[in-house]
């Protein structure tokens, strides 16, 4: 049963410190500078903070914080009911992070304009130096 609370304390701190750090060093400067990719971005990143802060709770539980108020048998239900979410809520993460940006509408559209846009001023330039290096007899 140590070595279970231990692990857990553990897991929290440590997902705790990710948490801050993402949303001091990726969440602050992409939503700053409009750096998503889109909504999968979105959802990866965000689901993985939340699976953070449910592990953090889980280590505020497994501290007995609540036992006065809950009861020793609801606390162990709220750990078990924790541990659920925060398993279901990294999966979403992990299978966000691991999805094509680009099965985002909003990301394709960008995309299809920016790359339209590239391939017209490309057609421009190719076809201004194709009519003009020809020599006229």
């Amino acid at each position: 049963m140590l070595v279970n609370k231990l692990s857990c304390l553990l897991g929290a701190a440590v997902f705790l410190l990710i948490d801050i750090y993402i949303l001091k060093e990726v969440i602050v400067p992409l939503t700053e500078n409009s750096g998503w990719y889109g909504l999968i971005d979105k959802i990866a990143v965000g689901f993985y903070v939340l699976g953070g802060l449910i592990m953090v709770a889980l280590g505020v539980v497994t501290l007995n914080t609540f036992r006065a108020f809950l009861g020793e048998r609801f606390q162990r239900g709220l750990r078990v009911g924790l541990l659920s979410a925060f398993l279901v809520i990294s999966h979403v993460a992990m299978i966000a992070g691991m999805a094509d940006p680009r099965l985002d509408s909003d990301y394709r559209v960008l995309t299809e304009e920016r790359s339209a846009a590239s391939e017209s001023m490309m057609s421009a330039d190719t076809s201004f130096s194709h009519s003009h290096g020809h020599e006229h007899h």
